[in-house]
């Protein structure tokens, strides 16, 4: 299909801006051209013909009521769309021929579902029924299937009867179990290739310059037997991590970001665990795509003074898009941002737990870090 053609028509620049940079990554929808009046929308519309015009009402030269009559004159399989900042063109945009009517406070994605509302959607031709068609209509009868099904089960009967009288009913079912049993443990082997590719890969890396080996962070650099070479020589601490020894003269200010979707039944569980952490400078953002009682709850949570919550009306992007608008109304002192899936319970040491791994135990004054390569610690998925 060709994308659907539009042009916009405004006297303000930045709102022209705003259109281009909406329908700019649209796969079905193509910015076509612009215009800052009446008169330049008419000329333009001859010009480029585009599929809908978005036009303003109030512009200098010519305002879009009468652009719309004559544009239509001209061109009446243009669709208009008023998108202007005031309701009260509405009855003479009507009258003018305009297909639809916005406030230009509208979300983005009702402006373009009403965009490609304007283009009807061609239909494909319907093709005529084959012999395939007809055996498949037949299947479909009951009567059909039965007398079907009954003589694939006397087939399979007489194949069985032919094969077992050539070869031994034991060796049949011999190669049959083989089979069988090759397949699961193929199926199983890959899970062990690939751990052990991991492992052998792990254990070929170089540690940064300046990294001490006897320490649990760098200790990952060393794959797994490093890392149970540090384990036993921390009599069984593996993480090396002692909360009541590690401490930190300056709390750093941590912004927790818990995308969401659809959780009513965990999200008073996470929110309970994320607010009760033995830590004190942090904040707690949702980012909530939800749309069923999550949202009730979320609304009682966003009273919580460390609460934000940051709510969408589209999915689009999912996961990642969410935490995208999170990053909007997150505080801008934070300086490490915390990532937790919903059905994740989180330690009320947990903070300290990854800040280990940035900071040296004993601390200082200065907060410095103690190696400047370490940008990102992930976590074990733990699900509850």
């Amino acid at each position: 299909m060709e994308p659907i053609r539009v042009l916009a028509v405004d006297d303000f620049a930045p709102a022209r801006d705003y259109v281009r940079s909406l329908l700019g990554v649209e796969r079905d929808i193509e910015f076509v051209g612009e215009a800052a009046n009446g008169l330049e929308a008419i000329e333009r519309a001859s010009a480029l013909l585009p599929d809908v015009i978005l036009m303003d009402a109030e512009m200098p030269v010519l305002d879009g009521i009468e652009a719309t009559k004559r544009i239509l004159e001209e061109h009446p399989q243009i669709s208009i769309i008023f998108f202007v900042a005031e309701e009260t063109w509405r009855r003479q945009a009507i009258d003018a021929g305009a297909q639809l009517f916005l406030l230009k406070d509208v979300p983005p994605d009702e402006l373009l579902s009403a965009i490609r509302s304007c283009v009807p959607v061609p239909v494909a031709p319907v093709p005529q029924p084959s012999w395939l068609d007809e055996f498949r209509e037949d299947w479909a009868q009951p009567r059909s299937r039965a007398i079907a099904k009954g003589a694939g089960l006397i087939l399979a009967f007489l194949g069985s009867i032919l094969i077992f009288s050539l070869i031994p009913f034991g060796i049949v079912a011999a190669y049959i179990a083989l089979a069988c049993g090759l397949f699961f443990f193929l199926y199983a082997a890959k899970y062990y290739i690939s751990l052990a590719l991991m492992l052998l890969t792990a254990g070929t890396r170089r540690q940064p310059n300046g990294a001490n080996g006897n320490n649990a962070g760098n200790n990952l650099h060393n794959g797994l037997f490093g890392f149970l070479r540090n384990k036993r020589r921390n009599n069984g601490n593996g993480l090396n991590f002692n909360h009541n020894e590690f401490r930190l003269e300056r709390e750093p200010f941590v912004s927790i970001h818990l995308p969401m979707y659809n959780e009513s039944r965990v999200v008073d569980r996470l929110l309970t665990a994320c607010t009760s952490l033995e830590y004190n400078n942090y904040e707690v953002i949702v980012g909530d795509d939800s749309m069923d009682e999550t949202l009730e709850i979320l609304e009682g949570w966003a009273q919580h003074p460390k609460v934000k919550v940051s709510h969408r009306l589209s999915r689009k992007g999912f996961k990642g898009m969410a935490l995208q608008k999170v990053l909007e109304v997150t505080d801008p002192k934070a300086e490490f941002i915390v990532i937790f899936d919903a059905d994740f319970v989180p330690p009320q040491n947990v903070i300290q737990q990854f800040l280990f791994y940035f900071y040296p135990p004993n601390g200082n004054g200065n907060n410095e870090l103690r190696n400047d390569n370490v940008a990102v610690v992930q976590g074990y998925q733990w699900h509850m």
